[in-house]
């Protein structure tokens, strides 16, 4: 069996790129709310090159 793959929506990833910015370290966030630490810092990075 194929395992489904997450979706997050916008919310959250601006949520999860505000806590990184308030001070908490990238792995600190990822391993809080479950996450790779790599996506995190692709949302980061999404987040400035990008900021809606």
């Amino acid at each position: 069996m194929s395992k489904t793959r997450r979706s997050f929506n916008p919310e959250f990833k601006l949520q999860i790129v505000r806590e990184v910015e308030a001070g908490s370290t990238v792995a600190q966030v990822a391993r809080f709310h479950a996450l790779h630490p790599n996506l995190v810092t692709h949302w980061c990075t999404q987040y400035r090159n990008n900021p809606q």
